[in-house]
């Protein structure tokens, strides 16, 4: 095993949705998340297993990240990081290499429905951006809709059209992901 790890993560938000070691590294880091992704990366477990209808839900659910949205970065090898790469979020810098960390303690967003309303445990220091994948059984592609925290805002509620035209009688998930927050999960029916 190499000395270093490679993690896939939310492109400009940080969340790490995977990380893996290889037996041998390449010498230059793949200059995309392409390389391993095609169609997106399919992700299940995440948010909250008391925020689904039951445990086999929260087991079970894949959900796509677009492979749009997905970055690479190479960082250290923490074998800790390695076992729950959910709770950990990547920074880059222009100027330092990408280093992983956990989420700061705080209280984590709440996302309500009728209608979808995200609420920040305190409010946001400065305008905020963050993204809302839409995903369910009757959608090819999650519905992604790029939204941002005005400074001093403690909740927002993001115009969704798209939530008008969900079949009926169908459970889909709002799946959240704000910086300094781990990614939140909220089953809806329209």
């Amino acid at each position: 095993m190499t000395p270093q790890m490679d993690v896939l993560y939310v492109k400009d938000l940080g969340h790490v949705l995977a990380a893996f070691t290889r037996v041998s590294e390449p010498d230059q880091l793949e200059a995309s998340a392409a390389a391993f992704l095609t169609t997106g990366l399919y992700v299940r477990g995440l948010g909250n297993p008391a925020g689904y209808p039951s445990p086999s839900d929260f087991n079970s659910q894949n959900y796509l990240v677009p492979p749009d949205r997905i970055a690479l970065a190479r960082v250290a090898l923490n074998s800790a990081q390695l076992a729950a790469p959910r709770a950990l979020t990547v920074t880059i810098s222009p100027s330092s290499p990408p280093t992983v960390s956990s989420f700061p303690s705080i209280a984590p967003l709440t996302i309500t429905t009728g209608p979808l309303k995200v609420t920040l445990a305190q409010p946001a220091a400065a305008d905020t951006p963050f993204l809302i994948l839409l995903d369910g059984p009757s959608l090819d592609t999650p519905i992604e809709q790029p939204c941002i925290f005005p400074q001093g805002a403690l909740d927002f509620t993001p115009t969704l059209p798209a939530i008008s035209t969900l079949s009926g009688g169908v459970t889909y998930y709002a799946i959240v992901f704000v910086p300094n927050y781990p990614v939140s999960v909220h089953n809806f029916m329209p």
